[in-house]
């Protein structure tokens, strides 16, 4: 691929098995950075910021334009229901289970798309 075109996405999530991701947190990586490829590589310096707001004690009040926080809420009425179709609060959760049927070797053991408990999801560390 031409560049790198990167985001990153991340959840936070609760200790019991449903009903845990509240808020989705979103941090445009793109966003005043140079465009990342061959002659400019990501390196671990351009996340300094992003691991300061992630690392925040009161992540809502970091100020970097960055750094955006949607609920589930508005998740559901903003970006999935398009149509204005029926989508109930499992939406989030079967789309990270599709996603993985087509692209895990083994869905139940997910290496790409991992679940950390607690957190969320991340892009497999063995990648």
């Amino acid at each position: 691929a031409q560049g790198v075109k990167t985001n990153v996405l991340f959840f936070t999530r609760g200790t019991t098995e449903k009903d845990n991701t509240k808020e989705v947190w979103f941090y445009d990586l793109r966003t005043n950075m140079p465009s990342f490829g061959k002659t400019t590589p990501l390196k671990r310096e351009h996340f300094i910021d992003f691991i300061k707001a992630y690392t925040s004690e009161d992540r809502h009040a970091v100020d970097d334009e960055r750094w955006s926080v949607f609920t589930r809420e508005q998740i559901l009425a903003d970006i999935w229901d398009v149509n204005e179709d029926y989508v109930n609060d499992n939406t989030l959760t079967v789309y990270i289970k599709r996603l993985r049927e087509k692209i895990e070797e083994n869905p139940t053991e997910p290496k790409i798309i991992e679940t950390v408990r607690g957190i969320g999801y991340k892009i497999g560390s063995d990648l």
